[in-house]
């Protein structure tokens, strides 16, 4: 097992030794932070796919972003936040008082398919919570590690374009 640190400095080295267009690049590292940012964990691997091709944007920059920023010490956090933002802007109050009584009427044996019918309400209003709620958290990030990034390889080509000048 890799220790913190090393970790950190693996995924450094990482992203020092990507190649390519600085725009092409930073493109990569904000379509990592916007799929590892949005609450779509079972399907982080096809977005960030379908949005690097869509882009025209390093794959390998997006998947090396999502996976360091969605992982499982980040996934609690990116959750509760997306969620909380979610109810701020949406008309859905989703507290355990709207859940409680139709769990109860399906333990206690009461009618089954009317409590499973507003479970299904529930459930999907929860997930339209959080994928609004995600939207409203990855998209300022998105544009900010994207700025960050074209910053950090233009000044990384930089230095290589004058150190291969110099010898």
């Amino acid at each position: 097992m890799m220790r913190p640190g090393r970790l950190g400095r693996y995924y450094a080295t990482r992203f020092k030794r990507l190649r390519g267009n600085p725009r092409y690049v930073a493109g990569g590292v904000a379509v990592g932070v916007f799929a590892a940012l949005t609450p779509t964990v079972p399907f982080n691997t096809l977005l960030v796919i379908i949005l690097a091709f869509l882009t025209r944007t390093s794959l390998v920059a997006a998947f090396l972003t999502s996976v360091i920023v969605s992982n499982p010490l980040t996934l609690a956090p990116i959750y509760s936040i997306s969620f909380a933002l979610g109810l701020l802007v949406t008309p859905y109050d989703l507290h355990w008082n709207a859940v409680a009584p139709s769990l109860a009427a399906i333990c206690s044996g009461g009618d089954f398919a009317a409590s499973a019918h507003d479970l299904w309400q529930v459930g999907w209003q929860a997930i339209l919570v959080l994928q609004v709620g995600g939207l409203l958290f990855a998209l300022p990030f998105t544009a900010l590690s994207y700025f960050a990034a074209w910053r950090f390889f233009t000044h990384l080509r930089r230095k290589r374009l004058e150190k291969h000048v110099l010898h």
